[in-house]
């Protein structure tokens, strides 16, 4: 479930009838701009004051042509302005996007964050800036103007099917936005847009970015994934939720003053199709989308056969603000601009000047410019030294994905870990799992399911009278939504305990810790109404759950708690919050019966800069304090591995860790061992080579010394291996738990260290 389990669709061949409907409906004769109207009546696109572009994914044109579920997209494309053959040209989603903002793909991939694809060319945006215009990206699922991490809420990165994160946003990827810090914060989060509207403060050049829900892809357990097959069920609400966003969207903008004076458009148009057709000077491409062009000249009833493609809405923007052309949208042999979208009286070839950033654009063998394929990773089997780490029998359920997440146990025969499996083909259903080991070998336990589509269990806790708990999540009816899930064993017997919600859209918990039966703590975040998540606690007093508050921290708090852990020095929670910028790390301890913040000092990197921190997990010490690890990152650089070690006074004491590649380090569990003094950290690295990630395993020490200990990677083979938790119950018997790329889908990975030479 790390990687997205998309499949794509080719549109059956009776839906080619609702094409020739919709474009007869929609060709009458075009009717001219009002008499109040400033656009030009001629071939060359009209100077426009405002301009709104929304690109949504994964649907061709028929899929959304005549679809009751897309009532918006339909009566405005029979209002205002439809292109009918307008074609995509790069894939997957993101380079669509970028194939918009800069007239070419550079090869970037929806899977990779910014910091791993890097383009220093020229865009849309930078032209806007030299020319003194201004421009705003809206993005949903960011917490504040200039986020930069890949993910939000961050623990997301571990799987980038878990939330609504803005995956498609390849903004972050030109350096012209990453490496300025006053640019970068013009990608503000979505809810801004309304209030700019109302305020008459859009921007010249507005680039609307939804999450995956929203436009239209998804990815369990929030959303559907693309549809299996046209007019799925699931896809319906996929299609549903994005007609539903574009209303909101383009009601935000029209009821706004600025709408009422100038040239302003809104233009609404898809990522890439379904299909290898292309146009323009571009084929293959990547199929037809449905493409509207909504001007505040009043209604035009046009529908307009003239083929274009994603350089021609480049190449219309650029002519409409008086910008020179980038890579492909120079093409003016064969790319056209959507004149008579934009209220000129017909289409055809308009030039530019001189083109704007030209010089070292790749050009193809017939001289035109040429969209960059994807970058080259290798993906020979990776080597590594001996590990004194064995990697043991773990059980699977079916040949589709199957993770683990957390791991815990009481005594060498009594261990539980947890996560999530795929029952079958279907990548919206998604079920509980946990396996126990008995001392002897490791065995699935069934565990029951809340919810019909996706249920995930994140977290489990064991205690002294052989009982334990899960925690996690599973979504409502429809996908949309999530609640806690907490699970309760007794004799092997997994039961669904109701837990507490207290947010409105999305409830997720993260991590357990249990004192005894009558006081176990859950921690993880909940989601409000506008899309901002706040620290979630939740406790167990022997009859029920209830959500508890924070010390320190008021309800308003943006951010996450991923990890609490109860042992001999007390029991301790850690976190990331942020107040409208930058993300640091919270420690939490309990006091009392109620939860104080003891800690919230800075983290930095390894080269000392002071560092957005996301901790992973923490593990009860000795007597000393508790043990935290993570990853950090500053400025538009990756992700480092960090580790505290428990100081004086319970103080949180930074130790250097190993980073084996430039950046991209991840640890997701830490276990001390050696009555405190040293422990074990597990996670995973991406190598830039590849961009798969390999298992990560270090040592070390509370004053240091840390070092990366050779650890087994059966995902090599087939693409990815990730640790996700680890328990060590004693110096010489620590197990690890995460999962692999198998040649069938995603496979649990159990490790175990039983001593050797590290």
């Amino acid at each position: 479930m790390r990687a997205s389990l998309v499949t794509r669709t080719r549109a059956a061949a009776a839906a080619c009838a609702l094409v020739a409907g919709l474009t007869t409906a929609l060709a009458v004769p075009a009717v001219s701009a009002s008499a109040g109207s400033t656009a030009a009546a001629s071939v060359r696109v009209p100077r426009y004051n405002h301009i709104a572009v929304i690109m949504f994914t994964e649907h061709g044109f028929v899929n959304i042509a005549h679809n009751k579920h897309a009532p918006t997209f339909n009566r405005l494309a029979r209002q205002y302005g439809l292109a009918t053959r307008y074609y995509t040209t790069s894939d997957p989603d993101a380079a669509g996007v970028m194939a918009f903002l800069a007239g070419n793909s550079f090869g970037i991939d929806d899977h990779l964050p910014h910091w791993d694809q890097r383009i220093s060319k020229p865009s849309l945006l930078s032209q806007l800036g030299r020319a003194h215009k201004s421009w705003k990206e809206y993005v949903q699922d960011i917490p504040y103007a200039g986020y930069l991490g890949d993910c939000y809420p961050t623990v997301c990165q571990e799987s980038d099917t878990l939330y609504n994160q803005p995956k498609f946003n390849p903004v972050p990827d030109l350096t012209y936005v990453a490496d300025n810090p006053a640019v970068a914060r013009r990608m503000v989060p979505a809810m801004e847009l309304g209030t700019d509207a109302r305020a008459g403060r859009l921007p010249d050049f507005s680039l609307i970015d939804a999450s995956e829900c929203a436009n239209m892809h998804g990815g369990p357990p929030w959303c559907q994934d693309s549809p299996p097959t046209f007019g799925d069920p699931d896809d319906n609400r996929l299609v549903a939720a994005g007609d539903a966003y574009l209303r909101q969207v383009t009601s935000e903008i029209m009821s706004g003053p600025q709408w009422r004076h100038g040239n302003n458009a809104i233009v609404i148009t898809g990522t890439e199709g379904l299909t290898s057709a292309g146009c323009c000077g571009t084929q293959p491409g990547t199929g037809r989308v449905f493409t509207v062009v909504v001007t505040n000249h009043g209604p035009r009833h046009l529908a307009d056969k003239t083929p274009f493609n994603t350089y021609s809405l480049l190449a219309t923007v650029q002519h409409a603000f008086g910008l020179g052309c980038l890579q492909n949208s120079c093409d003016t042999r064969h790319v056209l601009p959507m004149a008579k979208l934009f209220g000129a009286t017909t289409d055809g070839r308009e030039p530019f000047g001189r083109p704007a950033g030209s010089a070292g654009a790749l050009v193809t063998a017939s001289g035109r410019v040429g969209d960059a394929t994807a970058r080259s990773r290798p993906s020979a089997a990776r080597t590594t030294a001996p590990s004194p780490w064995v990697q043991v029998a773990s059980p699977n359920t079916g040949p589709n994905d199957n993770d683990l997440w957390s791991v815990s146990g009481r005594s060498a025969t009594d261990i539980w870990a947890v996560g999530s499996l795929l029952p079958g083909a279907n990548s919206t259903v998604v079920k509980t799992l946990a396996v126990h080991y008995n001392g002897k070998a490791w065995s699935r336990v069934r565990t029951p399911n809340a919810g019909s589509q996706a249920n995930y269990l994140y977290g489990v806790t064991t205690l002294p009278d052989g009982t334990a708990w899960a925690t996690g999540t599973y979504t409502v009816a429809g996908g949309h939504a999530g609640r806690v899930l907490t699970e309760h064993e007794v004799g092997q017997h997994w039961t669904i305990v109701p837990g507490a919600n207290p947010g409105p859209a999305e409830d997720m918990l993260y991590s357990a810790a249990a004192v005894s039966d009558r006081q176990v703590w859950a921690f993880g975040t909940y989601g409000d109404a506008r899309g901002f998540f706040h620290p979630l606690i939740e406790g167990w007093n022997g009859r029920r759950w209830t959500a508890r508050r924070v010390a320190g921290l008021s309800a308003a708090t943006h951010g996450i708690l991923t990890s609490v852990t109860a042992g001999r020095d007390g029991v301790w929670a850690a976190g990331q919050v942020s107040g409208g910028g930058p993300d640091h790390q919270v420690v939490l301890r309990l006091r009392r019966g109620g939860w104080t913040v003891v800690s919230s000092g800075l983290v930095h990197t390894p080269g000392g800069a002071a560092a957005d921190a996301y901790p992973q997990a923490i593990a009860a010490g000795t007597g000393g304090g508790p043990w935290v690890a993570g990853r950090d990152r500053a400025g538009p650089a990756g992700f480092s591995t960090y580790v505290e070690a428990p100081g004086r006074s319970a103080e949180l004491t930074q130790v250097k860790t190993a980073d084996p590649t430039r950046q991209d380090n991840y640890l997701w569990g830490i276990a001390p061992v050696h009555a405190g003094v040293t422990a074990w950290a597990v996670g995973d690295s991406v190598p830039p080579s590849t961009a798969n990630a390999n298992s990560l395993i270090e040592y070390g020490s509370a004053k240091g010394g840390w070092i990366t200990v050779p650890s087994p990677d059966p995902g090599a083979a087939n693409g990815n291996t990730i640790l996700d938790g680890v328990l060590a119950l004693s110096n010489t018997n620590v197990w690890a738990v995460g999962t692999y790329d198998g040649s069938g889908g995603m496979r649990t990975l159990i490790l175990h260290y039983t001593g050797g030479t590290i």
